[in-house]
């Protein structure tokens, strides 16, 4: 994926509520008892997934599967996991069990369809976000995923249409308003890219992709005062970003020659 199309998904739980999780599931199994149930692994899995504890996770989804091997849910949980470490090719073999346990498991094909886009199989990828969006047609996250899929082949126009759907689901739905946003952009349609980036960093003040990103519509259309002040932005959240300090560079060196 390029630092201009991400997909990433929103927290769906607050962190106190993560904490309560690790700390009631720590507490209750104690230090010398073992959960010696699928549920209660996947509990705490969930819980240190949601807190970024990723390899605990794995160890508690891993704890759910070999007490349950035939549960799609572990290791769909546990593909998440994976994938969040970044080991993609344990996470793809999760997600296609989680697929061949239950094929009409709508997160797992997602699942697997968004791994297979990390690892650049696009084909599979568009195949595994079509079933899932015709299983779960109300999945904002499966339109989103289609959508750049469709990006990255650089069909913009398929990729607008699917963040058209997104949003028109999850209309606060940043990820799919910063990923539109980057599709005008290379339509040339430079006004609606500079709004939806505009909304995008409201919604995820975090995310320095949403700041350079608009600072890229900025210098393209000419403003490159608005330009500096977005990937500085953008480098206030990731002093590493290396696109952008070159981007700013750029864009600074327009100010001073009146371009």
């Amino acid at each position: 994926m390029t630092e201009r199309a991400q997909t990433l998904e929103p927290e769906t739980k607050s962190s106190w509520l993560r904490d309560f999780a690790i700390q009631f599931f720590g507490i209750l199994t104690g230090s010398q008892m073992t959960p010696d149930t699928p549920g209660m692994f996947l509990s705490r899995g969930k819980a240190n997934h949601e807190k970024g504890k990723y390899e605990k996770a794995v160890a508690d989804f891993t704890g759910a599967i070999r007490l349950q091997p035939d549960s799609a849910v572990a290791f769909l949980n546990r593909a998440e996991s994976y994938q969040k470490l970044d080991r993609l090719d344990l996470a793809l073999a999760d997600a296609e069990e989680a697929v061949r346990l239950d094929p009409n498991f709508a997160l797992a094909r997602r699942e697997r369809g968004y791994i297979h886009f990390l690892l650049n199989n696009l084909e599979a990828a568009m195949t595994d976000s079509n079933e899932a969006i015709r299983l779960n047609p109300d999945d904002p996250v499966a339109f989103n995923n289609r959508g750049a899929i469709h990006q990255k082949n650089d069909d913009f126009p398929s990729a607008i249409a699917d963040f058209d759907a997104a949003l028109k689901l999850d209309p606060e739905n940043a990820t799919a308003l910063n990923n539109r946003g980057w599709s005008y952009h290379r339509l040339g349609n430079l006004a609606a890219a500079i709004a939806d980036f505009d909304e995008a960093v409201r919604l995820m003040p975090g995310e320095a992709v949403a700041f350079f990103n608009r600072g890229c519509a900025y210098a393209d259309n000419g403003q490159p005062d608005r330009a500096v002040a977005s990937f500085t932005e953008a480098l206030h959240l990731k002093p590493d970003f290396e696109a952008a300090h070159q981007r700013r560079k750029e864009a600074m060196q327009s100010l001073k020659s009146g371009v």
